[in-house]
């Protein structure tokens, strides 16, 4: 049996229970604001949202805590919520929010997502206006309806409105990160049901490792169709199987999303991989491509002069073509036809060569361990240092350090590193950028620092022009090394701020200044495009967590797979670099600024 993963296969395990530690949280959290939706005591509702961050910041084994009745001494659990995350760990099931969502309408969960509408404002709508439904709110905002409400002015209803096309937009649309568990899931029940000699393999967008995708596409190469249709099938319930024929199947998970398996021959497996994989644009300019060689090519294989031209796998469809074999990655239709044919791929970067990472927040900001947890965590992820940066003093919804704090940081810092506890700690801010490009920190301060990542959290709505000459007068700072997530976006919920990246990209270039790769799954960004406009362009760029608990640094893989659709080789990136080599990097910054 042939399983055909990405650089980077999920991990398979079987459920030994209905719901994990993710979905457990998520379902607490899911409580929390319905429960805030009802009006109920602030206190009340923040309890599930805290709970829900203990659970997943748990480093024991939560059945072990509840076979043990261990789970109510954990801080911020108590008797009430252990019991409630027993039966839902055990049973999958909880009554209590069963009866909870009968208590609200169902698109409130949906309009609390949209950025500056609270729970407390759907209530006021919801009795003011009677509006229970998101198309409701989407009417009374086009009909400015939503005036005659208390508090809401017509930039409030603006916003809205906005925040309700970008709903609108992403339905359907998922993070890569949040399903990749439930392919593991699906790849997993489908080995099950596959001969020795059979092929499998995730196709798609999700085959490309895009950030954002519709489905979980799958292909299979068997003799035995039915069989693994069946098998498929048999995975959800019966009304979930949306589709069936003899050698295809669509199914809607619980999660909503949609997976679609097709079996085809094996004979012609390589050839259907590469035309599933896609893009559509790549795989239309190979076939392009093939005609010129006097080819032609199909997702049923390919013939020359009228003869069938045997490819055991997809990199003998390349050899046969005059090609270097193309990463999934690469096939978005943008020179990488052309780059094949003259051996001039990129040697992507991986995983593997990621030595260390910035971009690392402690529980003195907004972060959830100290700086020894840190380092264990780092030194677990097979990372020789990380740059410590929490949030600078203006950011006090982070709480943002002082000056004493800052201080007492450094001086915690380097303690550790004298005593050598096997990863060495950068010390650095993620700055504020404040509105006219200034930073958040006197000269003084930010001399203290190793590194200075600068970063926009606030004021997003100003216009490009703006937004760009800010970015560029704090990027001109002596004291700045990296800028980081350029763009401001949160993937399926916020847009990137209007910023002329080209502008930002030229920037840096000419100032020597590092981009950030935010490789939280939420974010990003640098965007895959911009990064191979900005390696063309020699800017060196940084793949960083943004680390706020310790298992974050394994989002660190999610930003490498970012930096592969981006084109971007190992030499590309700070963070692949010895410590040495990063050390003489930082303190050649620090010399220049003198």
């Amino acid at each position: 049996m042939t399983l055909i993963f990405l650089r980077h296969p999920p991990i398979i395990s079987a459920m030994d229970h209905p719901l994990d530690k993710e979905a457990i949280a998520d379902i607490l959290e899911e409580i929390g604001m319905l429960l805030e939706l009802q009006g109920e005591n602030p206190f009340k509702t923040r309890a599930y949202s805290h709970a829900a961050q203990t659970i997943r910041m748990l480093d024991q084994d939560l059945g072990a805590l509840i076979d043990t009745d261990a789970l109510s001494s954990i801080p911020g659990i108590g008797e009430a919520l252990s019991k409630k995350i027993t039966t839902l760990y055990t049973t999958g099931r909880l009554e209590y929010l069963d009866k909870l969502r009968t208590t609200v309408p169902e698109d409130f969960l949906t309009m609390i997502r949209i950025r500056g509408l609270g729970a407390k404002k759907i209530i006021q709508l919801h009795k003011q206006l009677n509006i229970r439904t998101l198309d409701e709110l989407e009417a009374a905002c086009r009909d400015d309806r939503l005036l005659a409400a208390k508090g809401f002015g017509k930039a409030m209803q603006d916003k809205i409105l906005k925040g309700i096309e970008q709903l609108r937009r992403s339905e359907g649309l998922h993070l890569f990160a949040h399903v990749e568990p439930e392919m593991a899931a699906l790849l997993s029940h489908l080995q099950t049901a596959l001969a020795d000699d059979d092929s499998i393999s995730p196709t798609g967008e999700y085959r490309r490792l895009c950030s954002v995708i519709r489905d979980l596409p799958l292909l299979a190469a068997s003799d035995a169709h039915s069989r693994i249709i069946d098998h498929f099938a048999a995975y959800v319930k019966e009304e979930s199987v949306l589709e069936r024929t003899s050698d295809r199947c669509r199914i809607r998970l619980d999660s909503g999303i949609e997976s679609n398996l097709y079996v085809v021959p094996k004979d012609v497996f390589s050839f259907a991989l590469h035309h599933a994989t896609g893009s559509h644009a790549h795989a239309e300019g190979l076939r392009q491509w093939a005609q010129k060689k006097g080819m032609f090519l199909t997702e049923n294989g390919l013939t020359a002069k009228g003869k069938p031209v045997n490819c055991r796998d997809e990199e003998a469809i390349f050899a046969a073509l005059g090609l270097a074999d193309i990463p999934p990655e690469l096939r978005e239709d943008t020179g990488e036809i052309a780059a094949a044919a003259k051996g001039a791929l990129p040697r992507l970067i991986e995983r593997a060569d990621i030595r260390g990472a910035f971009h690392v927040h402690t529980n003195m900001s907004d972060g959830a361990n100290t700086l020894e947890q840190l380092a264990t965590a780092a030194k677990a992820a097979a990372l020789e240092y990380i740059g410590i940066a929490d949030h600078s003093r203006s950011a006090y919804y982070a709480h943002g350090l002082s000056v004493e704090q800052v201080v007492r940081q450094i001086q915690e810092i380097d303690r550790l590193n004298a005593a050598d506890i096997g990863v060495y700690l950068f010390k650095g801010i993620e700055v504020e950028i404040l509105p006219d490009g200034r930073l958040d920190y006197d000269e003084e301060i930010l001399r203290l620092f190793d590194f200075v990542i600068a970063a926009i959290h606030s004021h997003f709505s100003m216009p490009e022009r703006e937004m760009t000459d800010r970015i560029s007068r704090a990027m001109e700072h002596p004291h700045v090394t990296m800028l980081a997530h350029p763009t401001g976006r949160l993937l399926l919920s916020r847009d990137p701020y209007a910023v002329n990246l080209a502008e930002v990209i030229d920037c840096a270039a000419s100032l020597g200044k590092v981009l950030e790769i935010n490789a939280y799954p939420d974010r990003l960004d640098l965007d895959w495009r911009w990064c191979k406009a900005a390696k063309e362009k020699g800017v060196l760029m940084a793949i960083n967590p943004d680390v706020h608990q310790a298992s974050g640094f394994d989002a660190l893989r999610y930003g490498v797979n970012e930096a592969r659709r981006g084109w971007l080789e190992a030499t590309d990136c700070l963070n692949t670099q010895s410590l040495d080599a990063v050390r003489q990097f930082l303190v050649y910054r620090k010399k220049s600024k003198k």
